[in-house]
């Protein structure tokens, strides 16, 4: 693991009210202001005595606010890589008085948390110097509780005057961020938006079993995440009167049964079928969320957006494992000729379930696929059928409330679950 170098020139006069240039790139004036750390702590939702490690703390903006936070009967690791800094926050440590916090030196390619079970790792404008993300924090796992968190902060858009002059390629695209955790063996649990120039995002290690989780059916996705995907032509194909579920698209949003300030997430959107649907249903006070794993559907979905003005419409890139909507988030979670897509069956059921609220519902609609009845292309296709499916379902923790009758729908079916 390394971190990127880079080199800035601030004026002197600037730098004469710093107590040195480093500790002045931390705490430069006016941070406070954009940063909001009393926001950001609140919303860490932190109990006195719980266990906390500031990755990258530097000289201890963020370290002295989190040991106030958890008080002296909890523990803050404050960790970093370089050595002036490491002696400032011993200094401080000292002067403060702050018992609770421990400096620890780490390595450019181990965070060394001196003990497991810390209850959150908070890493602020940090994850852009770092080098082999998804290797770094997937060993960084090992130092979280089981149900413990990671809170990553970092540049959107360039913050203040030094940020704009000196630092406008220091940013991360919060769905690099989502994509890199999520292949480090991360969910997203929730999304803050109060930060105006910075992304906020909360993430859980994933449950070790959906993690072991093997393959159901290998490079089932393989074209839809080639660099090649040609997004018109799948349009073509997914949205054509030929299709049963685009023919029936009205009828089929009808039995959501959607009610306006829902949060609905159309799960697998591909080229945005529902959206224009869902958007109107959800109404001013809703939120759609539009997921897919594939790069140029996501890219597609957010021009979709934008061009039919779906102002509800929130458009997010998901997992092979995880779907990427924070933690209670939906009402409904919307699953079309989706699901014998999901390779990791165990893991994606287990992130929808995090993401439903309670009394939420889960709708599935599939291929019906029957030997010797279906199409041979839809058994080829589709690795199991309705009882599989089901079965999978319901082994979540998923209850099934009905199967819909929708009118003129012949091809596929149509189930409700509930979320306890």
């Amino acid at each position: 693991m390394r971190f990127k170098s880079f080199v800035f020139v601030i004026p002197v006069a600037f730098l004469a009210a710093c107590s040195g240039i480093k500790r002045c790139s931390y705490e430069s004036p006016g941070r406070d202001q954009w940063q909001q750390p009393e926001a950001v702590i609140a919303a860490l939702a932190l109990e006195p005595g719980d266990r906390v490690a500031d990755l990258g703390a530097g000289s201890g903006y963020f370290t002295f606010r989190l040991a106030d936070a958890v008080g002296p009967e909890g523990r803050v690791y404050a960790v970093d890589v370089d050595e002036d800094m490491l002696a400032l926050l011993r200094e401080r440590v000292a002067e403060e008085g702050a018992s609770q916090v421990e400096v620890v030196h780490a390595s450019y390619d181990d965070a060394r948390i001196p003990e497991p079970g810390v209850d959150v790792i908070l890493t602020v404008d940090t994850y852009h110097h770092l080098e082999d993300r998804e290797a770094y924090f997937a060993r960084l796992a090992e130092s979280l509780k089981p149900g413990g968190r990671l809170a990553v902060i970092d540049f959107d858009e360039p913050a203040g005057f030094i940020h704009r002059t000196f630092l406008s390629s220091h940013r991360m695209d919060p769905e690099v961020i989502e994509a890199e955790l999520s292949a480090a063996g991360y969910r997203l649990q929730e999304r803050h938006d109060f930060l105006p120039q910075q992304s906020f995002m909360v993430f859980a290690a994933a449950d070790e079993a959906a993690q072991d989780e093997a393959s159901v059916r290998p490079g089932i996705n393989a074209p839809f995440l080639a660099e090649d995907l040609d997004v018109e032509e799948w349009t073509n194909r997914f949205e054509v009167e030929s299709r049963e579920i685009y023919l029936q698209r009205e009828a089929i949003t009808d039995a959501l049964e959607i009610e306006p300030g829902m949060g609905v997430a159309d799960i697998g959107s591909g080229t945005g079928l529902f959206l224009s649907l869902l958007n109107d249903r959800v109404g001013s006070e809703g939120t759609v969320y539009a997921t897919d794993i594939a790069p140029k559907f996501v890219a597609h979905l957010k021009d979709r957006v934008a061009k039919e003005d779906l102002d509800q419409v929130e458009v997010v890139r998901g997992g092979e494992r995880e779907v990427g909507l924070p933690a209670a988030s939906v009402d409904v979670a919307f699953v079309c000729d989706v699901y014998h897509h999901f390779e990791f069956p165990k893991a994606s059921l287990a992130s929808l379930m995090e993401a439903i609220r309670p009394g939420g519902h889960l709708v599935v609609i599939d291929f019906e696929r029957i030997p010797g009845e279906t199409p041979e292309w839809i058994v080829n296709h589709v690795r199991a059928g309705k009882d599989v499916f089901r079965s999978e379902i319901e082994g979540a923790g998923f209850t099934l409330v009905e199967e819909v009758d929708v009118p003129g729908m012949k091809e596929n079916y149509f189930l409700r679950f509930k979320r306890p």
